[in-house]
C-alpha cells in the first residue's frame, strides 16, 4: 500500500508537464510574460523554469487580477511544474 502511494505521487509529478497544468486563470498571464521577458518556447520547460523568477515577477500583477483567491493554487502548480527540473 505504501508503494502505491509513492507511485501515485510520482505519476502526479510527471503529469504536470505543461502550462496546461496551471489553473486556467493564470495561463494567459504566464504565456504573455514568458514571451515578453524570455526567448523561451512555451513548451521548453527547462528554459521556462530556468527563467521563472523573471516570468513570475512580470506576471504577478496579471495573475493576482485574474486569479484572486486562487493565486496560491497557481503558485503550487508552477512549483510542481518546475520542481522535477530543479
Amino acid at each position: 500500500m505504501k508503494n502505491l502511494a509513492v507511485i501515485i505521487a510520482i505519476v502526479a509529478a510527471v503529469q504536470a508537464q505543461s502550462i496546461d497544468d496551471v489553473p486556467p486563470c493564470a495561463r494567459d498571464c504566464l504565456r504573455n510574460s514568458t514571451k515578453k521577458v524570455t526567448l523561451c518556447a512555451e513548451s521548453d520547460l527547462s528554459c521556462v523554469c530556468g527563467k521563472f523568477d523573471q516570468i513570475r515577477g512580470d506576471a504577478a500583477g496579471c495573475v493576482l487580477g485574474a486569479c484572486g483567491a486562487d493565486t496560491g493554487k497557481v503558485l503550487d502548480a508552477t512549483k510542481q511544474l518546475c520542481e522535477p527540473l530543479a
